[in-house]
């Protein structure tokens, strides 16, 4: 019989995560999110194609916060995978491994997102 000490449960929601690991997963956590609101938006896009009518009711939906706050739900997610996505290219061509760059680029992506998405969602709200 080995000496050898068995696995430690590791909690995940205990463990201090680097800002470079959370924008990782938050990069995940935005693709699923645009997957899973994509027929929302191409059932309105197809609605307000097929008649006058079904436009004006398009736009009388959008005039509800639910679905103004799932569009910019969906817009925010549009944002943030596509500016972290950016990021993530520029790591696969070996630009910005180093740690310390590596940290800055992510705190650019978080702020650049909050700002484009600040000045986009309040022409949505």
């Amino acid at each position: 019989m080995s000496d050898q000490k068995r696995p430690v449960y590791l909690n995940l929601l205990q463990v201090k995560l680097p800002l470079v690991a959370m924008v990782s997963i938050a990069h995940r956590m935005s693709g699923i999110l645009l997957f899973l609101l994509l027929p929302w938006a191409l059932w309105l896009f197809h609605l307000s194609l097929a008649s006058y009518d079904d436009f004006q009711h398009v736009c009388v939906l959008m005039a509800q916060p639910l679905h103004k706050f799932i569009a910019l739900l969906m817009l925010a997610s549009l944002v943030y995978h596509l500016l972290s996505g950016l990021r993530h290219m520029l790591l696969d061509f070996v630009i910005g491994e180093s740690k310390c760059v590596a940290h800055v680029c992510a705190k650019v992506v978080v702020g650049l997102s909050l700002v484009i998405i600040l000045v986009l969602g309040s022409y949505l709200w």
